[in-house]
C-alpha cells in the first residue's frame, strides 16, 4: 500500500470532475480525499501501486466528458491510512492556475426532466446538473464551488440536497444544483393585461400569448436579456427594428430543433456539430429560397442569402421555443453599440418602451457575454468564429507555445474589443466586450478587467496597448500600467493581428519564412497612415512588412466607412473615365469640396483593404448607404456567391502588385462593358487570391497566414483554400476571430516574442562567453 498525490489541470472545475473522479476511484478501492484547489483538482489517494497507476492512466486518457486535462501528475507522499473516500471542502490556497469553464448549453437528460410531464423538474426553467448549466456567467470567484457563484443565494431542499450527497445520482457534487422547491424565481412585468398570475406555467402561458400576438418580450438568459420576437410577424420584426433603430442589421433567429432548421435551411454535418455543440452559438446557414415555415427573410436578413440560428440553450429557451411551435427572433435586447442588459434594474428601466413584457428572475448575472456566432465555409468546411462569446470564453482550449509564468495584461483594439491576460502559466482571452468609443462598452469593460483580474489574483508587471494613442484601450491601459507600476508596451495593430495567428498555430518563432496577410478596416501604422491591407513576412521572429495596397486618401476621416462612396471617389480620383459613373452621387457643392480636398497633400492616407470592399460595393450599386459595420462588404459577397462557376470560367483581372487604383479601374471596366455584376464580383475575390499567391511566391513563402476582419469572408478564404492550398500551408483562425477580438491575444504574442528573442540574445551571448 501507498499514498500518491495527483494533481489536474485544464478545464476539470464545472464540468463533473471530483464525482467522476470518486466513482471512478471506489471501483479501484482507493481510499482518500478529492477537493477542488486552485490549479485544478487535487487527489490524496491510498491504495496498491497497481491500482494507483492504473486509476490515474484511466483518468488522464479518459477523463469526463466536458474536461480537458492540460497538465497532470503522480508524486509518492508519505503513507496516509485513510480509512474512506471523500470529496473535501475546495482549498483557496495560492494562485490560481485555472482553465475556467464556460457555459454549457442544457444537456439531454435535463431537457427530458423539464418535459417531463410527472418529473419534479417539469417546466422548471433553470434545470442543470454537473453536465451543464451557467458556469463563466455566474462566477464570482475561484475554486469553481456553489459558494463562489451565484447559485450561492439560494439553499438547497432535501430531495436536492439528497441528489448532491449520493454517490449515484447524476447531481451527485453537480453545484448549481435547484428545483422549484428550492431554486429561482422568475418574476414579470410589462404589459399587466396579458399577466394573469406568477407561477411558472401562468407565465409561459403569457409569454405565448404576447409572441403570438406580435409582441415583444425580453427574457433573462444565460449571458444577459435577449428579445424574442415571432419570426412569422412582419408587425412584430418591424416594430424590433424600429425600436432597436437598426434598420438592415440581419436578427439572429432560434429554432426548437433540427426538424424545424430542416424546413428552412441547408446544413452540413460539420455546420450541425457547431450548432449542437455546448457552446451552442448561432450558426450562420444558407437558407432555402422558398422555406416551408413562413418567416420573413426579407425583414430578418434583408439583402443577404444566410441566416444566422441558434437552438434554445437554456431551458427558459427551450420551454418559449417548443411551446410557441415557430422560429423566433432572438436577439441581444440592448440599445445600438451599448453592452448586453443583464441586470433585472436595468432592463426594466431601458426595455420598458421596446418589450411589452420582461420576464426576469432572481440569479445574478455576474459576467455578461453575447451569443457566440459561427460559420463554417461551404465548399472546404474551413470554421470561422464571428464572435466569441458565450460558451467559449475566457480559457483557451489549446496552449500556445509561448506562455509564461510572468503577470502580462493585454488591453486589446477599440472596436470588436476584448483583452487577454497572462497570469500563473494560463493565458484568458477575454469574452466580445464591443465598441469602446461608447461610455456603456467603456464601463462594462472595466468592470469586466477588474472582476478577472480579482479572482486571478493577478497584479501584471506589463501593460501591452495599441499604438493608437488616442484608442480607450491604449489611454486605460496606461493609466493600469501607473496603478501597478508596470512596464508599458505598445504593439502596432497589424503586427499583433499577424502575431495571433501565428500564436493560434504555434509558428511564432518558427525559422521558416512566413508570409502574413493581414487585411481589415483601419489600424494605425507606424508610419502614421491608416493600414488595412497589408504583407508581412516572419522569420525567426522578425516582423517585417514588406508590401502594402497601394495609399489612398482617408477622405473625410471615419465619414468614409459610413459612405462608401467616398471610398469609391479617393481610389479612383486619378482615373479620368470614373467622373461620368461618380459624379452623379454628388451634389455640385459636394464634388467640387472633395475634389479639392483630395487634391491636397495633407490628407490622411490608408491602404485599407475593408475601404477598397467597400468601393467595389458601391461601384456595383449594392451598398450605397450601409447602417451597420461591413454590410458593403457582406453584400459584395452575396452577389458574388450568386455568379455560377460550373457554367462560365472566369479569369483574375491581371493585378501583380497590390495596386488598389488599378483594381479599382479593372472593375469599372468591366461595369461600362455591362458585364453581369454577380461576375465582377466574383472576379475581385478572385483577383485578391491570386494577388496573395503571386506575392507569396515573390518572397518564397510557402506557409502563408491570415488574419483581419476581410477574412470573415467565406467565400475568400475557400477560394484561397481552393486555389493556394495544395501548394502552400495556409495558417487560417479557427479557434478566435479573424477580426479585432484577436487583437488582445497578439499583443500578448508579441510580447512573448519580445521576452524569447531576449532570452536568445542572453543564451548567446553566454555561449560566446563560455567559448
Amino acid at each position: 500500500m501507498k499514498t500518491v498525490r495527483i494533481q489536474m489541470e485544464g478545464r476539470v472545475q464545472g464540468v463533473g470532475f471530483r464525482p467522476f473522479s470518486y466513482n471512478l476511484a471506489a471501483r479501484y478501492d482507493l481510499k482518500g480525499i478529492i477537493r477542488n484547489s486552485m490549479f485544478g483538482v487535487e487527489f490524496l489517494l491510498t491504495g496498491t501501486a497497481d491500482k494507483l497507476n492504473e486509476f490515474y492512466n484511466t483518468l488522464v486518457n479518459h477523463p469526463p466528458e466536458k474536461a480537458i486535462v492540460n497538465k497532470h501528475s503522480i508524486s509518492n507522499v508519505e503513507y496516509q491510512p485513510f480509512n474512506s473516500l471523500r470529496i473535501k471542502m475546495s482549498s483557496e490556497s495560492g494562485h490560481p492556475r485555472l482553465t475556467m469553464t464556460p457555459d454549457i448549453a442544457t444537456c439531454k437528460a435535463c431537457l427530458e426532466e423539464v418535459h417531463g410531464r410527472d418529473d419534479r423538474r417539469a417546466d422548471y426553467a433553470f434545470t442543470s446538473c454537473e453536465q451543464c448549466g451557467p458556469r463563466y456567467s455566474i462566477l464570482n470567484k475561484l475554486p469553481f464551488d456553489r459558494s463562489s457563484t451565484s447559485m450561492e443565494a439560494f439553499l438547497l431542499c432535501d430531495e436536492c440536497q439528497n441528489e448532491y450527497e449520493d454517490p449515484s445520482d447524476r447531481r451527485y457534487y453537480a453545484q448549481t444544483n435547484s428545483c422549484p422547491q428550492c431554486g429561482i424565481a422568475m418574476n414579470l412585468y410589462g404589459n399587466i393585461s396579458l399577466a394573469s398570475s406568477s407561477r411558472p406555467t401562468d407565465i409561459y402561458g403569457c409569454i405565448i400569448r404576447a409572441l403570438h400576438s406580435g409582441e415583444l418580450v425580453a427574457v433573462k438568459g444565460i449571458g444577459g436579456y435577449l428579445l424574442l420576437a415571432d419570426a412569422t410577424s412582419m408587425k412584430a420584426i418591424k416594430a424590433l427594428r424600429e425600436k432597436k433603430h437598426r434598420p438592415h442589421k440581419p436578427f439572429a433567429l432560434l429554432y426548437h430543433n433540427v426538424e424545424e432548421l430542416d424546413k428552412d435551411v441547408y446544413y452540413s454535418k460539420l455546420e450541425l456539430q457547431e450548432w449542437h455543440s455546448d457552446a451552442a452559438p448561432i450558426v450562420l446557414f444558407r437558407r432555402k429560397e422558398y422555406p416551408a415555415n413562413p418567416i420573413q427573410t426579407a425583414l430578418i436578413a434583408p439583402g443577404l442569402s444566410d441566416l444566422g440560428i441558434m437552438r434554445p440553450y437554456a431551458p427558459i429557451l427551450e420551454i418559449i421555443s417548443s411551446r410557441f411551435g415557430k422560429p423566433l427572433v432572438a436577439t441581444s435586447a440592448n440599445e445600438v453599440d451599448a453592452p448586453i442588459i443583464c441586470q433585472d434594474e436595468m432592463a426594466r428601466e431601458q426595455l420598458a418602451d421596446i418589450a411589452d413584457l420582461i420576464v426576469a428572475n432572481n440569479r445574478r448575472i455576474t459576467i455578461p457575454q453575447d451569443d457566440s456566432v459561427v460559420l463554417i465555409t461551404p465548399k472546404f468546411g474551413q470554421r470561422i468564429l464571428l464572435r466569441r462569446s458565450r460558451g467559449l470564453a475566457p480559457s483557451l482550449n489549446w496552449i500556445p507555445g509561448f506562455v509564461g509564468e510572468n503577470e502580462i495584461l493585454c488591453m486589446g483594439a477599440l472596436l470588436k474589443s476584448t483583452f487577454a491576460i497572462q497570469c500563473h502559466g494560463n493565458i484568458y482571452l477575454s469574452q466580445y466586450l464591443g465598441n469602446t468609443l461608447y461610455l456603456e462598452t467603456q464601463d462594462n469593460y472595466l468592470q469586466v478587467l477588474n472582476h478577472l483580474l480579482e479572482m486571478l489574483h493577478c497584479q501584471p508587471n506589463l501593460i501591452v496597448v495599441d499604438q493608437h494613442p488616442e484608442y480607450f484601450t491604449t489611454i486605460l491601459g496606461k493609466r493600469v500600467a501607473d496603478s501597478f507600476g508596470a512596464t508599458l508596451l505598445q504593439v502596432q495593430h497589424h503586427k499583433a493581428h499577424f502575431a495571433a495567428v501565428l500564436a493560434e498555430h504555434n509558428y511564432l518563432n518558427s525559422k521558416e519564412n512566413i508570409l502574413g496577410v493581414i487585411w481589415d478596416g483601419t489600424g494605425y501604422g507606424e508610419d502614421g497612415c491608416i493600414w488595412g491591407g497589408e504583407f508581412f513576412t516572419c522569420e525567426n521572429g522578425e516582423i517585417i512588412r514588406t508590401d502594402h495596397f497601394s495609399y489612398f486618401d482617408q477622405l473625410l476621416g471615419d465619414k468614409m466607412v459610413k459612405e462608401p462612396r467616398l471610398s469609391a471617389l479617393s481610389v479612383l480620383y486619378h482615373v479620368s473615365f470614373a467622373k461620368g459613373h461618380l459624379q452623379p452621387y454628388f451634389t455640385d457643392q459636394e464634388w467640387d469640396l472633395y475634389n479639392k480636398l483630395l487634391s491636397q497633400d495633407q490628407i490622411l492616407q490608408t491602404s485599407s483593404v475593408g475601404r477598397i470592399f467597400d468601393a467595389i460595393a458601391f461601384l456595383l450599386g449594392i451598398c450605397e448607404k450601409p447602417t451597420y459595420e461591413g454590410e458593403a462588404a457582406v453584400r459584395l459577397q452575396t452577389m458574388a456567391e450568386q455568379f455560377d462557376q460550373t457554367q462560365e470560367e472566369i479569369e483574375p483581372y491581371p493585378l501583380t502588385s497590390p495596386d488598389t487604383q488599378q483594381i479599382a479601374q479593372y472593375v469599372l471596366s468591366d461595369i461600362k462593358n455591362d458585364v453581369p455584376k454577380p461576375a465582377i464580383a466574383y472576379r475581385f475575390h478572385l483577383t485578391l487570391t491570386e494577388l496573395i499567391g503571386y506575392i507569396a511566391r515573390q518572397h518564397d513563402c510557402q506557409i502563408i497566414a491570415f488574419s483581419g476582419g476581410v477574412f470573415q469572408n467565406r467565400l475568400l478564404v475557400d477560394l484561397l483554400l481552393e486555389r493556394l492550398g495544395a501548394k502552400n500551408k495556409l495558417l487560417l483562425h479557427r479557434e478566435i476571430s479573424p477580426n479585432d477580438e484577436n487583437i488582445a491575444l497578439g499583443q500578448l504574442a508579441m510580447a512573448s516574442l519580445r521576452r524569447i528573442k531576449k532570452e536568445e540574445r542572453e543564451l548567446s551571448i553566454m555561449s560566446l562567453q563560455d567559448k
